[in-house]
Formats: C-alpha cells, sequence, structure tokens
C-alpha cells in the first residue's frame, strides 16, 4: 500500500463535493441526464464538455502515477493495458457516483488478485483439459 491509496480516496471526496455541492456538479449532472434541457437551462454544452474532459485527463493521470511511482517504480510499454476499459466498468458497478466506484474498485481489485493468486496455485493442465480437441 502506498499513497496513491490517500490520493485516491482525497480525489473521491473531491468530486463528490464538486459533483453535489456546487453549480458546476449541477451543470454536469444535468448535462448528463438531459443534454437539451441543460442547454436552455443556460449550460455552455461545449464548455462543460471541454471541462469535464480536462479533469478526467487528470484523474487518468493520477491513476499513471501510481503505477509508475508506487506499483513499478518504473515505466514500460504498454504498463496501462486494459485500465480505461477496467474503470469504465468499476464505473457501471458504482452506478457512477464516487462512493459506488470506491466499493466496485475494491471488488474488482479483489477479484483480479483473487484471479492472480488462483492462477499461481492450479495447474494449467487442470483448467484446460475440457476445451482441449
Amino acid at each position: 500500500m502506498n499513497a496513491a491509496l490517500g490520493i485516491a480516496l482525497a480525489s473521491v471526496a473531491a468530486s463528490s463535493w464538486l459533483l453535489f455541492r456546487t453549480r458546476f456538479g449541477y451543470e454536469l449532472r444535468a448535462m448528463g441526464l438531459a443534454p437539451i434541457a441543460a442547454e436552455y437551462g443556460g449550460v455552455r454544452l461545449s464548455r462543460m464538455t471541454v471541462l469535464v474532459m480536462a479533469i478526467a485527463i487528470g484523474i487518468a493521470g493520477l491513476v499513471g502515477t501510481n503505477f509508475v511511482l508506487g506499483y513499478k517504480y518504473y515505466h514500460e510499454e504498454g504498463f496501462t493495458g486494459g485500465v480505461g476499459f477496467l474503470g469504465i466498468a468499476v464505473a457501471l458497478v458504482g452506478r457512477s457516483h464516487p462512493v459506488g466506484t470506491v466499493f466496485a474498485a475494491l471488488l474488482f481489485g479483489s477479484l483480479s488478485q483473487g484471479g492472480l493468486a488462483i492462477n499461481a496455485l492450479i495447474p494449467k493442465d487442470t483448467t484446460s483439459s475440457c476445451c482441449r480437441p
């Protein structure tokens, strides 16, 4: 465990505050639920889209720093393969709520680590014998 856990929990708290306590969060949720109605309500969709993409890129950069500075301690080609799709699955299971994504991430992390542990303990011949031609 490293400082990335604290950074992740701080980003969850910040995003929860931003989404549910600010005007920006209200406009963002309105844009996500009904973009045309939000535009008629005075939300500038293009500006909001660019701001949300910038915030998402910043959070994705935090994920990359965890891999480089806290997990592997070096950069290698393709080190984040599949992380984006895993993040989408975590967001869907967490129902796109900051607190829900914490529990979904713990679930997916447990499943991923458990799969690695099982793969190390069970021989390949046992699991792949049913699928041989």
